[in-house]
């Protein structure tokens, strides 16, 4: 993650702090302000059950099963910052979501995952090397019980114990015995 953190208040409402740099803390504040050591509310998001810290953002699932995201999106190596909280378009029956620097993805009901941000590296995850800020379905994931997110890679634990990773495998991330660019 970055460096700033977030959590889930028993109230649906979400508190963040630390470095407040492409709106990352979503109160309003783009790093004009400079770093909170206190926790600041998320503008607007009062029914999130889960949210999910990346480098330069974070994303919340909210009770409806859509996902909010602000701080800083990356596609095609352009930065665009919210700071405060917008709706991803196309995520519905979103159960959990991941952040991580470069994309981030949602885990829905159906055990399906939908990636979107960077996809140089394939961490969309749809065997393309294309960005989209719309979210793109993985191929392969249909089990999914988990998901998380690191540097350029994704990964999801499927109902029936195995992991499925995707994305940059430079450093062999994938966990697959294999070293190298994985498209």
């Amino acid at each position: 993650p970055g460096n700033h953190s977030c959590a889930v208040l028993s109230t649906g409402h979400i508190d963040c702090w630390g470095d407040s740099f492409n709106g990352a803390l979503g109160d309003g504040t783009n790093g004009s302000d400079g770093p909170s050591d206190t926790p600041v509310e998320v503008q607007g998001v009062t029914n999130a059950i889960q949210v999910a810290v990346g480098s330069r953002h974070s994303c919340a699932v909210l009770s409806s099963g859509h996902v909010d995201c602000w701080g800083a999106e990356v596609i095609e190596h352009i930065v665009y910052n919210s700071d405060i909280p917008v709706e991803v378009q196309g995520v519905t029956n979103a159960i959990k979501v991941s952040a991580g620097d470069g994309d981030s993805c949602a885990l829905r009901s159906n055990g399906h995952v939908e990636c979107w941000e960077e996809g140089e590296h394939g961490q969309l995850g749809d065997g393309s090397t294309s960005a989209s800020e719309i979210p793109v379905e993985v191929q392969g994931v249909t089990t999914a019980t988990q998901i998380a997110s690191g540097r350029e890679h994704s990964c999801a634990l499927l109902s029936s114990g195995h992991v499925s990773c995707w994305g940059d495998n430079e450093s062999g991330q994938l966990g697959d015995g294999t070293i190298g660019k994985s498209d």
